[in-house]
């Protein structure tokens, strides 16, 4: 029987200091932030961490202070290891395993141009290198890969493959997963899609957002669980302007920008990404500055973290 993992992850940041450097220190107080939350799964290394622009040193440093952490906290901990090869992501899959993750994310091999079957022998021998379990995350507009419902179909046969992330582009594409592969762990890749996911059962969310707000997520996907709809769409509404906001530029940008403003963190990203424009800066300032926005921090953070 397939594993039922947490229904909310956050893709965690990668904090730097100006000399590029990670940053430890604002590491240790998100990760805190997380755990008196009681979030109940992290997301290690993906895209919001910037993993693309981290060297392998780098990448075994964060896990495995990530790791450490949620071993002694009792948070699930799932590793992004997609790599274009199909031996770097088993090797990232073992230290991840050796480091005590839970469970892994994994792109489609991006940039090469394999075969149908080579998509399938890339996810087959990775699962069948490691014994956690896995969950496939198809972004056609990162990689390049559109995986059609076929190949999806065949990877969810793989018994160590648990389930999909995807920012589903239509609803209906999610109801045919979710009436076609009933077991699977069916996450919300865009915090805005949240709602519309999980209300025709989709499993949850790796959420950006909650970053800053692991509570009100928490809160947004228990209601939806629950079936408290009118809830739901309530928080929903809430979190909306921040859902688009955090979509105005590349990610993580705007939420780095955010994290500054109210836990005082850097938010630097690393190249390509730039600094951000002054036009989103000033959205996000504007957004911040409302009474509305103040409230739901502080019952975020309370009086003392919010900067």
């Amino acid at each position: 029987m397939i594993k039922k993992l947490p229904q909310l992850y956050t893709a965690l940041i990668t904090p730097f200091k100006q000399d590029q450097s990670i940053d430890e220190t604002a590491l240790y107080a998100l990760l805190n932030h997380q755990k008196k939350a009681g979030v109940p799964g992290l997301l290690a290394l993906g895209t919001t961490a910037e993993s693309y622009a981290l060297s392998l040193e780098e990448k075994q440093h964060l896990l495995a202070i990530i790791a450490n952490f949620t071993n002694q906290s009792n948070i699930d901990l799932c590793v992004n290891v997609s790599s274009n090869t199909t031996d770097g992501a088993i090797k990232m899959a073992h230290r991840a395993e050796k480091e005590g993750a839970n469970s892994l994310l994994m792109l489609p091999p991006f940039y090469v141009k394999t075969t149908r079957e080579g998509m399938f022998e890339h996810f087959k021998n990775v699962a069948k290198a490691t014994s956690l379990p896995i969950i496939v995350y198809h972004h056609p507009p990162r990689t390049g890969i559109k995986l059609d419902f076929c190949q999806i179909k065949a990877l969810s046969e793989i018994e160590s493959i648990v389930g999909i992330k995807e920012p589903f582009t239509d609803i209906q594409t999610c109801q045919k997963l979710v009436e076609s592969i009933p077991t699977w762990n069916i996450y919300a890749g865009d915090d805005a899609l949240t709602l519309p996911v999980m209300s025709v059962g989709g499993r949850g969310v790796i959420s950006v957002m909650s970053n800053i707000f692991p509570k009100t997520m928490q809160t947004l996907v228990k209601a939806l669980d629950a079936g408290q709809l009118f809830k739901a769409q309530a928080i929903h509404k809430t979190l909306l302007p921040f859902f688009n906001t955090i979509a105005c530029e590349p990610n993580p940008s705007v939420i780095k920008q955010m994290l500054a403003i109210c836990m005082g963190f850097d938010p630097l990203a690393r190249r390509p990404l730039l600094t951000l424009k002054e036009e989103t800066k000033n959205v996000i300032k504007t957004l911040f500055a409302q009474e509305s926005t103040k409230t739901l921090i502080l019952e975020e953070m309370g009086e003392g973290q919010y900067a």
